[in-house]
């Protein structure tokens, strides 16, 4: 079963799309003006991340302080902050290799309104990633 989990940023052109590939990999796709890299990113111990939108859905208010997830080995992060107005701001960084052979980074505006359903799209992402 293959499957896609896209992120668009409310404020810009910025936008991660993570897709299924095979049992160990998805792939992460990050574009912004400009630029657009491709990393495979490995499923070991890649869970947390529909914890993470689901948190930020709970959490549409704001928080103090930053939010963090990443995979395994680092080809895929994400730090979270948000204000009072219900803006998280999502800045995503991609690298491909370790040591990284490039890295792209991105910030990714989200609106309280798109959460929620970032949060279940996130969820089916993950069931998908995971299910071996």
């Amino acid at each position: 079963m293959s499957t896609t989990f896209l992120i668009r940023s409310a404020e810009n052109e910025a936008a991660l799309e993570l897709s299924s590939y095979d049992r160990d990999f998805f792939l992460a796709t990050l574009r912004s003006r400009g630029a657009t890299a491709t990393a495979r990113v490995g499923t070991y111990l890649s869970n947390g991340l529909a914890e993470l939108f689901a948190d930020f859905a709970e959490n549409w208010k704001g928080w103090e302080g930053s939010k963090h997830w990443s995979s395994l080995e680092g080809e895929l992060s994400l730090d979270a902050q948000a204000d009072r107005l219900g803006h998280v701001y999502l800045t995503v960084a991609l690298r491909d290799g370790n040591p990284a052979h490039w890295t792209l980074r991105a910030e990714l505006v989200l609106e309280a309104g798109m959460l929620a359903n970032l949060a279940a799209h996130a969820r089916a992402f993950e069931a998908v990633i995971l299910r071996d």
